[in-house]
């Protein structure tokens, strides 16, 4: 039995992050200088940073910490915003690898293209891969 390898976009992550405890900061901030002769105005405008940082923070993270990739026992579960693919070595026609931007393109067989974006770590995929028989070629992968 092969042991189960899960995998997450954390180069996707990283800066998430950042700018999320950036706008938290932002709002703890301008809490700690409100006193009680603040105007409304300036509470008002406090409460709505709050709620939009805390917003930001729901939304992306939910989208981003549901992606990821795993492989166990010859097959490879793709998970991206709860939506999970599942497929084998077999169903793999060919696949594109770009080591500098850790972007891999997988072409299916069916005719489907399944894009992994901004992975530290792909070494399991091209393990697997390779294992399964798979043309990996090397392509500079450029998404903006």
């Amino acid at each position: 039995m092969e042991r189960k390898i899960v995998c997450k976009p954390n180069k996707e992550i990283r800066p998430f992050l950042v700018q999320f405890f950036l706008y938290l900061g932002v709002t703890v901030g301008g809490a700690l200088l409100l006193n009680a002769q603040s105007p409304l105005l300036d509470k008002l405008l406090v409460a709505a940073l709050a709620l939009c940082s805390l917003g930001y923070g729901f939304y992306h993270g939910r989208r981003i910490f549901r992606t990821s990739y795993t492989v166990e026992d010859g097959r490879v579960e793709i998970k991206k915003r709860g939506r999970v693919r599942v497929f084998t070595g077999d169903d793999v026609a060919l696949s594109y690898y770009d080591s500098n931007t850790k972007n891999m393109e997988l072409h299916l067989k069916d005719g489907n293209i399944i894009m992994l974006v901004e992975y530290d770590n792909l070494t399991p995929m091209v393990d697997f891969l390779d294992q399964a028989g798979v043309r990996i070629d090397y392509k500079r992968i450029a998404l903006k």
